[in-house]
This record gives C-alpha cells, structure tokens and sequence, in this order.
C-alpha cells in the first residue's frame, strides 16, 4: 500500500524513488552460495557465478534481480520464515502457480523455474522467474504513452476506464479467458494454447 507522503508524487518522482535496483538490505542478506546450488538443481541451463540487487519500492514480497554473465533472472520470496508470517499472507505460492499456469496460454508471462519451499535453504519460501524488461506505467492514465495510445482503437468501459487502448483491453479478456477458476479453493487451471 502506497504510503500517505507517496499519494501525492507525479508519476515521474514515483518511477523515481521505485524504479530499478539497489543493493539488498540487511534484512533480506541472502547466501548467494545455497541460493546457487538450488539454481543449479532446478533451473535448466543455469551457470554462476551469481550476483544479487534488490528491486526498489514493491509491496509486501520482496523481489530480487538475480544475475549471471549469461542470464537474467528474478527472485520473489517471502518476507520471512512462516512461522513469523499470517498464514494466508505473502502468498508467493499462489503467484507462482498462476504465472506456471500460464505458460502454455497465450498470456505474456516470464517463465517461471522452480518454487523452494524449504526454508533450510535461504529461511524463506522463494520462486525463481526469467527476468523480462518491461515498463511500468505509474500513471493509471496512461499518460506516459502520450497521445500515440489514443490513436488505437479504443472502447469505452463506464466505471473502469473512460476509454482504454482495445489491446488493453484484449490483454485483460485474454487473462480472463484462460483460467477457470474455483471460488471455494482459489485455484486454478489455465487452458493450453490448441
């Protein structure tokens, strides 16, 4: 949740102060030793030597750049050990199985790699993804896209968006089309590209 003194920043001075990496704080210190040898059993084609920065800003999960000389990769865990945590907080177990889900959907996601759930190994649950440069829009508008967006096709969505980008749009249907989902468990099944 965004912080009181935060709501007030431009969309400029909130890409600002959450954009990019830093290097990781003490609290999140991670054994890049025990972390390299779960890569090495779980993600296909991994090599060292690895380094590690801590992306700026997020939410409750912190999230990792996790980089080697021939590889990208980002790190989301949980913020402590369980035991210390609400039970149905932090679920980065449920992130990972919806982006797995949807790798074999037409939904754009990076590829996900493993999920470690043994807190022997880092004394956190963790999942590793590809790392897939991107952009974040800090301004619900769209107004970083400048007026180009508004020459694509649009339509118009009363009390979600005035008027939205159709592919946008289609991205959203996309999303919604895949899974099939089950209230009572919040789990789900994405349907596989034919």
């Amino acid at each position: 949740m965004t912080e009181p003194a935060e709501r007030n920043l431009s969309p400029e001075e909130l890409a600002e102060k959450f954009s990019g990496t830093m290097p990781v704080s003490d609290r999140y210190q991670t054994d890049l030793h025990a972390l390299e040898q779960w890569m090495l059993a779980h993600v296909p084609g991994f090599e060292g030597p690895l380094s590690i920065e801590q992306f700026k800003g997020g939410q409750s999960n912190p999230t990792f750049a996790l980089s080697t000389p021939k590889a990208g990769y980002v790190m989301r865990s949980k913020p402590g050990p369980v035991a210390k945590l609400l039970p149905s907080a932090h679920a980065i177990e449920r992130e990972y199985r919806v982006l797995h889900a949807l790798t074999e959907t037409d939904v754009p996601v990076p590829r996900v790699f493993g999920l470690c759930e043994d807190e022997s190994v880092l004394g956190r649950a963790f999942y590793i993804m590809d790392r897939v440069e991107g952009r974040v829009l800090w301004d619900q508008g769209l107004a970083p896209l400048g007026t180009r967006w508004q020459t694509f096709p649009t339509i118009a969505c009363p009390g979600i968006f005035p008027q939205a980008p159709f592919a946008v749009l289609l991205d959203l249907i996309t999303w919604h089309s895949v899974f099939h989902w089950s209230q009572s468990t919040f789990s789900c099944t994405a349907r596989r590209r034919a």
